[in-house]
């Protein structure tokens, strides 16, 4: 059953990060912020988790991406279950996982030109394991995918959460390009 196996493969993902140091993600977030984001990512407008603890850090590419001239935007939960984005800066607020958000909205996920969303793990077909609330999926489900016009997809993960196959379904929603510390991949274009 793959809800079974999404449990199982988020416990042992969700081990492993425990056992990072704070060192590790220190270098993490200084190669992140190292990438060439610019040519990454089409637009100036982008979608960006604000990462917790173990997660693969965002704060040093927030600041990279906006160094160059884009606007990043970082997810708030909204009444419906989606995400809206407004702007990194105060007033901020923690929501009921204790994740800090913007305490106003300012756009849809559709004007956002690009989104780097958080993930457990992925493997190479785009496939994404999140934390299993489901946010992501739900709001990326109701945008277009990249090659049809909607904003790019963009998985950050740590090296060894990417996988050659995860369980998926219907529900869940695709990544267009894959970002860990030391490699970039571009997943396969597919429509659906």
């Amino acid at each position: 059953m793959v809800t079974e196996e999404k449990r199982q493969l988020r416990s042992q993902v969700d081990q492993l990060r425990t056992k990072r140091s704070a060192a590790e993600l220190i270098q993490a977030d200084q190669k992140f912020a190292q990438i060439d984001w610019d040519s990454l990512l089409p637009g100036t407008a982008v979608g960006c988790y604000l990462s917790m603890t173990n997660e693969p850090p965002t704060g040093g590419l927030i600041d990279a991406i906006s160094a160059n001239g884009k606007t990043v935007y970082v997810p708030k939960l909204t009444a419906d279950s989606k995400l809206r984005w407004g702007l990194n800066k105060p007033p901020m607020i923690k929501n009921k996982f204790g994740v800090l958000e913007p305490e106003h909205a300012l756009c849809e996920t559709e004007s956002l030109t690009a989104i780097i969303i958080p993930a457990l793990c992925v493997d190479r077909d785009g496939n994404r394991l999140g934390r299993g609330a489901g946010y992501f999926d739900r709001t990326l489900a109701a945008v277009e995918q990249y090659a049809l016009g909607g904003p790019k997809r963009v998985a950050l993960v740590f090296d060894e959460e990417v996988l050659d196959a995860i369980p998926h379904d219907a529900l869940d929603q695709s990544v267009d390009l894959i970002v860990t510390p030391k490699r970039i991949f571009e997943v396969e274009t597919r429509h659906s």
